[in-house]
């Protein structure tokens, strides 16, 4: 068996070597979204760098590939067939310690918490206030149902985020 500290050197030889290929590979499973594709790039890698003892030495850069594309399959395949996440709505997104808002307050710090988002995130809930649904938010933005139920769920994480952070200092 190969020891670890002759593997980290070779990995990071590796990753120099095939970046852009994963880096697209993953783009293309993220429906173009750089945020997802990004997250995708992370998981891959960690998977490439846990299955890396079983590339076979001295595989040629076709095979690598190909070896790639089979763990990034895989993984995307496992990413299918979890279940979706939920929409978390904004009647989700409570004040902690019970903290009361009447509604002027509650629309304002709505706004303000958009602030903390990235403009895809927040064109997301932008949509989602008017009333869209996520299939709906989907095709305006040109993107799949999965990566705006995503984008969705990451906004709502960041604005609760921003929320306790506020309340915490008051």
């Amino acid at each position: 068996m190969v020891e670890k500290e002759n593997i980290k050197p070779d990995f990071g030889r590796f990753l120099e070597e095939y970046q852009l290929f994963i880096w697209k590979l993953c783009n293309r499973y993220a429906d173009g979204d750089p945020d997802v594709g990004l997250d995708y790039v992370q998981e891959i890698t960690t998977l490439l760098w846990l299955a890396y003892h079983k590339l076979r030495p001295g595989s040629s850069p076709r095979q690598t590939r190909k070896w790639i594309s089979y763990i990034a399959r895989d993984y995307f395949r496992t990413c299918s067939e979890r279940k979706k996440p939920d929409i978390v709505t904004f009647s989700d997104l409570k004040t902690p310690l019970n903290v009361a808002l009447d509604d002027d307050n509650s629309v304002e710090l709505l706004y303000e918490s958009m602030e903390c988002l990235n403009p895809s995130e927040r064109r997301v809930v932008e949509l989602f206030v008017e009333g869209y649904k996520p299939g709906e938010i989907a095709q305006t933005l040109g993107i799949s149902a999965n990566a705006a139920r995503l984008r969705l769920h990451r906004a709502v994480e960041h604005m609760k985020e921003y929320v306790n952070n506020i309340v915490k200092d008051e």
